[in-house]
């Protein structure tokens, strides 16, 4: 997806939104974002945060994952999260 694709894809008071924090783009969207301005998720959140080499793989992985397998995954996160 190149840069002007985006452009087109989402509206210019939508990525406004993103830049002014009024909206938080989903990370498929930040994803589209991402590889229009050619960096990776890591890169632009490496920017602003630390996020750890293993949350980084995770990520890459979870990419790999059928739209099934990410729910069950998510399901599975969700029911660990309740035992903390």
């Amino acid at each position: 997806m190149s840069f002007f694709i985006v452009l087109n894809y989402f509206s210019q008071s939508y990525l406004s939104d993103i830049e002014k924090g009024r909206t938080m783009p989903s990370i498929d969207k930040l994803s589209s974002i991402c590889t229009a301005l050619e960096i990776s998720l890591g890169d632009f959140f490496g920017q602003e945060y630390h996020l750890y080499s293993d949350i980084i793989q995770l990520m890459d992985n979870v990419k790999k994952l059928t739209d099934k397998e990410r729910q069950y995954l998510n399901t599975f996160i969700e029911e660990i999260l309740k035992r903390n």
